[in-house]
């Protein structure tokens, strides 16, 4: 069983926005993340699916990188949304990171 954390995101509408975690036991040593896959998805308040999330694994480094385009941060909706991270090994699901995903009103067209 995984520990688990809560993290908010925050993004401007129509910025790429990438982030990234480190995995690691109570040893502070990275968590080997062969054979895991990673899924990463944003919903509003009633669960409905705003977008999901690209994602990548750096396994020896227990690390998980997720990221979205401009483009889909230019669509999505301000205000506060919710996100959780699955990790998927072997038919068992762990979801060790979710919060709050806070998208701010962007003001630049570049």
């Amino acid at each position: 069983m995984w520990a688990f954390a809560e993290y908010d995101l925050t993004v401007i509408q129509g910025q790429t926005a990438g982030f990234s975690f480190a995995f690691k036991d109570e040893s502070d040593t990275a968590i080997n993340l062969s054979g895991y896959s990673a899924e990463c998805k944003i919903r509003n308040n009633g669960g409905d699916l705003v977008v999901s999330m690209t994602a990548a694994i750096t396994a020896a480094d227990g690390l998980v990188s997720l990221s979205l385009t401009d483009v889909q941060t230019k669509t999505l909706p301000t205000g506060t949304l919710y996100y959780d991270l699955a990790l998927e090994k072997s038919g068992v699901v762990e979801k060790p990171l979710r919060g709050k995903f806070i998208v701010l009103r962007g003001a630049s067209n570049v």
